[in-house]
């Protein structure tokens, strides 16, 4: 989109008040054309906190200084700082304002993520499977017993949030089984039959031993108490 325009125009982000110059058009073309390289919208935050106030002054003087070491020139975010925090979420970045972002290459982008590395299997031998959701490498993932040995949760409650089509009940029913073939007890109850599927699944695999499916209507309705078994393990929906 820059082709055609000013030698002398400057690429700047898409807020004017960004003020962040960053290369001339032409310079930019060009080391493009030259090298081959990819253009990339790209935005950076660096988050900080404190109680203390003076303390929040001295750690935004030296993140300054720090960028200023790579020549960058940091923005400091006020109004729009709480739009920013939020977008900066797994999940949430088709909030992410796009007058917030710059144009950049791949190379210098990825030079400010010294800090990030792909996902690591758990090295615990209970977990669900999943994968890298960059890489695509299927991942071990124990998000029950491990984090608790660890201290880093208190409890193996578990809250799956999302909107409407995002893939909850997808994802739900792939930890049921993977928690079922690992020996879990698993009571389920449900108002959707998102989890009949699964039921009848189970119920053939073990020949009528599991997966139990108990249906509620007006026509025959139902009671039963979800939590005593006969000892064998009862999927319930």
């Amino acid at each position: 989109p820059y082709e055609g325009k000013l030698s002398r125009t400057v690429l700047r982000g898409e807020s004017s008040r960004k003020g962040a110059d960053l290369l001339d058009i032409d310079q930019y073309l060009n080391e493009a054309h030259s090298f081959g390289l990819q253009s990339v919208r790209a935005h950076f935050n660096v988050l900080a906190w404190s109680d203390d106030v003076q303390e929040l002054r001295h750690i935004r003087n030296d993140v300054g200084s720090q960028l200023a070491l790579m020549e960058c020139r940091p923005r400091h975010n006020t109004v729009d700082a709480a739009t920013l925090y939020w977008a900066g979420m797994p999940g949430n970045a088709g909030d992410f304002p796009a007058e917030e972002s710059f144009y950049t290459f791949i190379e210098p982008a990825v030079c400010f993520f010294t800090e990030e590395t792909n996902y690591k299997s758990s090295s615990s031998p209970f977990g669900i499977k999943l994968c890298d959701r960059v890489s695509g490498r299927p991942l071990h993932l124990d998000i029950s017993d491990e984090p608790m040995k660890k201290g880093i949760i208190t409890n193996r409650n578990k809250f799956v949030l999302g909107g409407s089509g995002s893939g909850k009940s997808f994802f739900m029913n792939h930890l049921v089984r993977q928690y079922w073939e690992q020996g879990t007890h698993v009571v389920l109850v449900d108002t959707g039959n998102s989890y009949q599927g699964l039921c009848e699944l189970i119920r053939r695999k073990t020949k009528g031993e599991d997966g139990v499916y108990f249906t509620y209507t007006e026509e025959h309705p139902i009671s039963f108490n979800p939590f005593y078994t006969d000892g064998a393990p009862i999927m319930v929906a």
